[in-house]
């Protein structure tokens, strides 16, 4: 019985309540000057394929009245029926996710008392609901999460729902403040009724990163500086490792190419801080992950080397730097840690650096470096 009644879980956009305001499918970009490094020639094949698809985002009123629980994703009519508000049908990664949060609560056991106590849950009238199950992560939040507010432009100002732990991190505050434009902002912890809500979903897109990059002026000039991003943050991640493993070879290769490590921190930076460490960037080193989502904010020609696995195996980063014009290369390793962490190829780097750079490395010694 639970397994058929979420089963039966839709989308917003699937009622024939839901009156579409805004329906765009967008083609990812030209990949541009991008080259993928794999011993698998498959993975290199899969991952490019990444430009080939196209988005769907969707913006509209979802009207009637309904029970918002904000934790669950969920708005529910009276009737008991619930509806899912993060994800969409072509979204198969997230409706996994979302689907894991589901069976932790038993809805078939507790919808009936909720909907007994209807009338007596608080109300707003037509908000906007900008959710998303990844609101703590920094990628997600910041080009998927925030950029749907570009479909409230031209509407009537008024409440936006948001999660109760979207306000948790600094970084969240921040880009709500550079982007909420007159809105109130109202977080959401339980559950309230809604009637009439404004509901909006939206991948990453080309338009969404040049309205983040557009409202919130953010900007870093790039330069000679070389700089490998270290994946330190603990905080917003969905599960551990997800780093490079950083053994003597490893440091030492970077040191010896001129690389400043660079770390973003646990998400208690303003964002326009965390840009700034990236000022006068020429080649950027990071492994795949959200601290690479400051590259959306760089102006000017750089190389980014982007250290991935089959675990994250993603084209989100390579789309930032096919949309900025930046040199993009792909170092794929299918080996890792018993932490999760990803195991580079030394050999297999210093000849990428070497073709990048231009130069071969200048040996450098140091405690660090040893």
């Amino acid at each position: 019985m639970l397994n058929n009644f979420y089963e039966h879980i839709i989308a917003f956009h699937e009622s024939r309540h839901y009156r579409p305001r805004v329906e765009v499918a967008e083609a990812r970009p030209d990949p541009g000057d991008l080259r993928v490094l794999a011993e698998d020639a498959g993975e290199a094949a899969r991952l490019m394929a990444y430009f080939d698809n196209t988005t769907i985002d969707r913006a509209g009123t979802l009207l009637g009245e309904y029970l918002f629980l904000p934790d669950l994703h969920l708005l529910v009519d009276r009737r008991g029926v619930c509806m899912c508000m993060s994800s969409a049908a072509d979204d198969y990664n997230r409706w996994k996710t979302i689907e894991v949060s589901y069976r932790k609560v038993n809805l078939v056991a507790d919808l009936p008392a909720m909907l007994a106590q209807w009338d007596r849950w608080p109300q707003q009238q037509s908000p906007a609901l900008l959710l998303d199950i990844y609101r703590r992560n920094y990628f997600d939040f910041s080009m998927e999460l925030i950029t749907r507010q570009r479909f409230l432009a031209g509407q009537p100002q008024g409440v936006l729902l948001l999660q109760a732990d979207s306000l948790d991190h600094l970084f969240q505050r921040d880009l709500l403040a550079h982007t909420i434009a007159g809105w109130m902002v109202a977080p959401v912890r339980g559950g309230i009724r809604v009637r009439d809500p404004e509901c909006m979903f939206a991948r990453m897109t080309t338009s969404g990163m040049t309205y983040l990059r557009d409202t919130t002026r953010i900007r870093a000039k790039t330069g000679g500086r070389r700089l490998y991003l270290r994946r330190a943050s603990r905080n917003t991640r969905q599960v551990p490792g997800g780093g490079v493993v950083e053994d003597a070879a490893f440091l030492r290769l970077i040191a010896d190419y001129g690389f400043e490590t660079v770390s973003f921190g646990d998400g208690e930076r303003r964002v326009a801080e965390q840009v700034a460490l990236l000022e006068g960037a020429g080649i950027v080193l990071a492994p795949h992950g959200a601290a690479m989502t400051n590259l959306a904010y760089l102006d000017g020609p750089a190389t980014i080397i982007e250290l991935m696995g089959p675990r994250d195996a993603r084209g989100f980063f390579m789309h930032v730097s096919a949309v900025l014009g930046l040199r993009h290369r792909v170092l794929f390793s299918s080996r890792y840690d018993v932490d999760g962490d990803l195991k580079i190829d030394s050999d297999l780097l210093r000849d990428l650096l070497a073709d990048v750079a231009g130069v071969p490395a200048q040996r450098r010694t140091s405690p660090q470096a040893a």
